[in-house]
């Protein structure tokens, strides 16, 4: 077993006022190792609060903004045979972002946009190694999704962490899926490759590449 843990902090009252920065993180990882087994999980947090004088217009320098993200991921490798093998793994990712156009936070709230994307994705793959060839295939889903007071289609208030006046009333969410076979072998001196994917968006609808 192995783990490593970091943090780091960043702060600078800027080179010139409306410039000041805050940025701070943590990441952890740690791995399991068992007969053919590997298990790895990792995670961490970032964020920066930063004052951006005439970033996005240049005609006003009180802009200011809030990022952070949060993420986890961990993977499986199971080594099911001397030539067969998995691997599993899962993702959650969230990104938050306060925009602030010109002191809006102190006078009118309702004025600041707000954002909140979410991403969640699981995926599979496995490989049966041959002789001269090998073949592998996967599945896959992935889900995506934005909270807003700006953008997307009108949905029900959600309230917004450590805000008390201004709530997410708008969002969009998208699901993709994906499952694919493919196969290479090797005949003399040439390597073939032919694959196949088939893929399902609840925005694009069905496709199926070959």
């Amino acid at each position: 077993m192995g783990a490593t843990l970091a943090a780091e902090r960043m702060k600078h009252d800027g080179y010139r006022p409306q410039t000041a920065f805050n940025r701070q993180s943590i990441l952890g990882q740690s791995t399991w190792y068992g007969q053919g087994h590997t298990l790895t999980v990792q995670g961490g947090w970032m964020g920066n609060d930063f004052e951006a004088a005439n970033f996005y217009h240049p005609k006003f320098n009180q802009q200011y903004e809030e990022v952070s993200s949060t993420y986890a991921v961990g993977k499986w490798l199971w080594d099911i045979s001397s030539n067969t093998s998995s691997t599993v793994s899962v993702m959650w990712r969230e990104h938050r972002d306060m925009y602030d156009f010109d002191r809006y936070r102190f006078t009118n709230p309702s004025g600041v946009n707000h954002h909140q994307t979410d991403v969640w994705e699981a995926e599979w793959r496995g490989k049966w190694r041959q002789n001269k060839g090998s073949t592998a295939w996967g599945a896959s889903f992935r889900r995506e999704e934005v909270l807003s007071n700006r953008l997307g289609v009108e949905r029900t208030p959600t309230p917004i962490p450590g805000e008390y006046v201004v709530q997410f009333t708008r969002g969009k969410q998208r699901d993709n899926s994906g499952f694919f076979l493919e196969q290479n072998q090797q005949l003399g001196q040439w390597n073939l490759s032919a694959g196949t994917l088939l893929n399902y968006n609840t925005q694009f609808g069905w496709a199926f590449y070959q």
